[in-house]
């Protein structure tokens, strides 16, 4: 189904902030991902005065990485310092070696960023699955879309999916929590996805220690 193929698991890495602020660390980890297999990794990409408001940003966070003024922004500043050289010196790394380097914007202006690196696609956040005005922004790029659904009901993910391109659109079964526990993930809800919008391709956005759960969202239809 266009950009996804046909019938073949695409596999994301989902990288995050996990590499710590640490360019040299995020490079191990796109490496590690072609190693193991992965069709694409995904950072993310936030401007934080435009993302969460100033009472967040403000707040008391004890973390090794805000250590002057001991803030959330401080932390959330450091893991977030990649700007345009760090991104496009990570994706030229990832179009050298042969995989797909996206990321999920959260505001407006991390859009226009990605765009300028060149990248392949976007994830919608589940945060976001109500966003339409974002959502929309999103998909005026024309390029294909991961969309999560975590935290969303029926009416919510039918609203955005109505919004989308449908031949480049991957809706994401997801669960919200960090980490999953076995009893939470509701897998069967992959198949009621399938059945409502059976002109997308399905996925699942695991949040889980384990690997089991994949092996039963392919079972599924993810």
């Amino acid at each position: 189904m266009g950009f996804w193929g046909e019938d073949k698991i695409f596999f994301i890495s989902e990288l995050a902030s996990n590499h710590n602020g640490d360019l040299e660390l995020c490079k191990k980890m796109i490496i590690k991902a072609k190693e193991c297999g992965a069709d694409a990794v995904k950072l993310q990409k936030r401007y934080n005065d435009k993302t969460f408001m100033k009472s967040i940003l403000n707040a008391p966070y004890q973390s090794e990485y805000a250590r002057e003024t001991g803030t959330y922004k401080e932390h959330r500043e450091y893991l977030d310092r990649f700007d345009e050289k760090e991104f496009r010196e990570l994706k030229q790394l990832a179009d050298d070696i042969g995989i797909v380097f996206f990321a999920t914007p959260f505001d407006f202006e991390s859009v226009d960023f990605l765009e300028s690196i060149g990248v392949e696609l976007y994830k919608i956040a589940s945060c976001d699955l109500k966003n339409i005005p974002f959502i929309k922004y999103v998909a005026s790029k024309g390029k294909p879309i991961v969309l999560s659904t975590g935290g969303g009901d029926l009416a919510s993910i039918a609203h955005a999916v109505g919004i989308l391109d449908h031949s480049s659109l991957a809706v994401l079964h997801c669960i919200s929590t960090y980490p999953n526990k076995d009893e939470q993930l509701n897998m069967g809800f992959i198949d009621t996805l399938r059945d409502i919008f059976p002109q997308v391709v399905h996925g699942f956005s695991s949040h889980h220690a384990g690997i089991l759960p994949f092996f039963i969202a392919y079972m599924c239809g993810a």
